[in-house]
């Protein structure tokens, strides 16, 4: 009985862990398709709508492709 319990809690403990690390990534992702006032008024929510731009802009202002190259 108390081996049960013990992986209860550790399974508990590895799905509470696995969710903290996962969270972040899926925010970012969430919010690197809002506008910036999206993100300001409302960090939690879902965007309005798409904005794919925000990835042309970021490559453009990084030189993404020629940091590669090298």
């Amino acid at each position: 009985m108390k081996t049960k319990i013990n992986t209860i809690i550790i399974k508990f403990l590895l799905v509470l862990f696995a969710l903290s690390a996962v969270y972040p990534i899926i925010w970012m992702t969430i919010n690197s398709f809002k506008t910036a006032n999206e993100v300001i008024s409302n960090p939690l929510g879902l965007p309005q709508t798409l904005r794919f731009g925000n990835y042309m802009e970021a490559v453009q202002a990084f030189d993404f492709f020629s940091v590669l190259a090298k």
